[in-house]
């Protein structure tokens, strides 16, 4: 079976593009996803450097330099038939698949400097925690505005981090259809660090999104990721690891959900202590 290499994008590439690359790894044993990334950085000589045969993103691409396959971040099933008959197009000699192998640095200067980010970005995500309970909100775009004015410093903060917000729901919201969750997400200017929270509406009083299908779903639970425009790609994989729990581990979804705020700050300190002693062991 031939292997085909995918770069999964979309807006912020920190949330939707790793909820669709655990999705992808689960539909799909004949792709390679060679990088998740925002659509921003997507440049041609990039892709032909990961020899790329398609990209899979969750929103439109205004230029396409290989086959592109829009799709929904929960991967519905006619976007798995939509990517099944883009490969069945797709003609891919063998000898273009190739193996990614990580090959740690030799180089002690970049090993550390690899080991101080990820170690930074999680430290970043624990500090920095948050957690909002029963609150008394109409819709979406009142959540929005409460999580600019809890993050926000000061009032330019505030602004730039609700329109970044609203800029991304335009795209979408991001749903876990049946779960009442929404993935509240984007890269701002508004933070200076990776910031990572939940904000959990009052029992009788869930606002309504749309989802994938257009029809109203009960959201009571928002988890909400930010990262600054400035952080390197191992900040972002730290905050990504996340999203991926998200799709590959059922009762981390339990524990967003219903679970306490130390419940819910003890499984992130599980996922990050996972994720920090996999690269460890990789540097």
């Amino acid at each position: 079976n031939k292997i085909y290499n995918i770069v999964v994008a979309c807006t912020s590439g920190i949330g939707t593009s790793k909820l669709l690359a655990a999705r992808l790894k689960k539909e799909f044993k004949n792709l390679r996803i060679v990088d998740t990334v925002s659509t921003i950085q997507i440049k041609k000589e990039w892709l032909k450097e990961k020899k790329t045969d398609l990209i899979i993103s969750t929103v439109y691409l205004e230029k396409e330099f290989v086959p592109t396959v829009n799709v929904n971040p929960l991967l519905l099933e006619d976007d798995i038939l939509k990517i099944q008959s883009t490969l069945e197009e797709l003609v891919q000699n063998s000898e273009n698949a190739f193996d990614v192998i990580y090959k740690p640095s030799s180089n002690l200067k970049d090993r550390a400097s690899a080991l101080k980010e990820y170690g930074e970005g999680v430290l970043e995500i624990l500090e920095g925690f948050f957690f909002e309970n029963h609150l008394d909100l109409k819709n979406i775009h009142e959540l929005i505005k409460y999580l600019g004015n809890l993050l926000g410093k000061n009032k330019n903060e505030t602004d730039i981090i609700n329109n970044d917000l609203e800029a991304r729901e335009k795209h979408g919201s991001t749903i876990l259809g049946g779960k009442g969750i929404i993935l509240l997400h984007c890269r701002t200017k508004g933070v200076d660090a990776l910031k990572l929270g939940i904000a959990r509406l009052s029992n009788n009083k869930p606002i309504f999104c749309l989802n994938s299908n257009g029809d109203e779903e009960k959201i009571k639970t928002a988890v909400v990721m930010m990262t600054p425009f400035n952080k390197s790609k191992r900040y972002l994989e730290v905050i990504s690891e996340i999203s991926r729990c998200m799709i590959d581990e059922p009762s981390f979804i339990e524990t967003l959900s219903k679970g306490t705020k130390e419940e819910v700050y003890n499984d992130v300190n599980s996922i990050l202590n996972r994720f920090l002693d996999s690269r460890i062991s990789m540097i």
